[in-house]
């Protein structure tokens, strides 16, 4: 297994290629959770009902988060490329999207955000996830990738389209330096 940061085309004797999720990233996470549970925390003590209704809420909300946060920095998501497509492990979800069903990553900026995500064309029926993939749509990618790789939204946009390309015509590999 080989973990990378880089964008060159995939080598077949250095499979799977696994990325990372940033710990950097669910730590400030946490962080921003433990500083609204503090509030929360606060909230309790105010000696008015309604402000303390909303501080337990706040408490269990981003009490939650914690949890979430401390899981992703102990067991960080992965996504490994090989010759099968790409599997996403995050928490207690693994997904894998086969190259036949993925086509044009690219980089995509969200504009009510300041995450840059790498998005694609999911190439599945129509009828499987209708609601999100309409919603995804609406903001102008069918589907994404989680957040938060170790490996920048370009490169690794970069890296898959290389990946797929190569798996899908299986030929493209055999070329010296792939």
């Amino acid at each position: 297994m080989t973990t990378t940061n880089s964008a060159a085309a995939p080598d077949r004797d250095r499979l799977p290629i696994t990325v990372l999720q940033s710990r950097g990233s669910a730590v400030a996470h946490w962080i921003g959770s433990a500083i609204f549970v503090a509030g929360g925390i606060g909230m309790c003590f105010s000696g008015k009902p309604l402000i303390q209704a909303w501080g337990v809420l706040a408490i269990l909300l981003f009490g939650l988060g914690m949890i979430v946060f401390s899981i992703r920095i102990v067991r960080p998501g992965s996504l490994i490329v090989d010759s099968r497509g790409i599997t996403q492990t995050s928490l207690l979800r693994t997904r894998l999207s086969p190259w036949h069903e993925v086509k044009n990553f690219r980089v995509w900026r969200v504009s009510f955000g300041r995450n840059t995500l790498v998005a694609f064309d999911d190439l599945r029926p129509a009828d499987v996830r209708p609601t999100l993939r309409a919603i995804n749509r609406s903001f102008g990618a069918e589907a994404t990738l989680a957040p938060g790789w170790t490996m920048e939204a370009e490169p690794l946009a970069t890296l898959l389209n290389a990946a797929r390309d190569c798996w899908i015509d299986s030929a493209q590999c055999e070329q010296p330096g792939m």
